[in-house]
C-alpha cells in the first residue's frame, strides 16, 4: 500500500499525499511541515476530515466516501473458537 510513499516525499514542490483506503472510512494524511519534515495523521470515520491548512481547504471522510457501502470484515477466530454464526 505504501509502496511509492517514499517516492512521492522526494518531489520537491509537493506538500500533502492522501491514502485513502478503498475498503474502510480511513485516510492517512501525510504532510510536509514549516520545517521540511514529513509528518503523518490516522483519519477515521464519517465525523473525520482532511485538513490542507495551506490551501486552505477541508475534505470530510463522508463527502469522500459518499454512496460507498463496504463488505462486512471478516471476523478472526483464535485456534481454538468456532464461529457460530454461520
Amino acid at each position: 500500500m505504501f509502496g511509492k510513499l517514499d517516492e512521492y516525499k522526494t518531489v520537491p514542490g509537493l506538500a500533502h499525499i492522501l491514502v485513502v483506503d478503498p475498503d474502510t472510512v480511513q485516510v492517512m494524511h501525510w504532510y510536509r511541515g514549516a520545517d521540511d519534515q514529513w509528518r503523518h495523521d490516522l483519519l477515521l470515520g464519517n465525523d473525520a476530515s482532511v485538513v490542507l491548512s495551506d490551501i486552505p481547504i477541508s475534505l470530510p471522510l463522508a463527502t469522500m466516501y459518499a454512496g460507498l457501502t463496504f463488505r462486512p470484515r471478516p471476523r478472526l477466530l483464535r485456534s481454538d473458537e468456532t464461529d457460530l454464526s454461520e
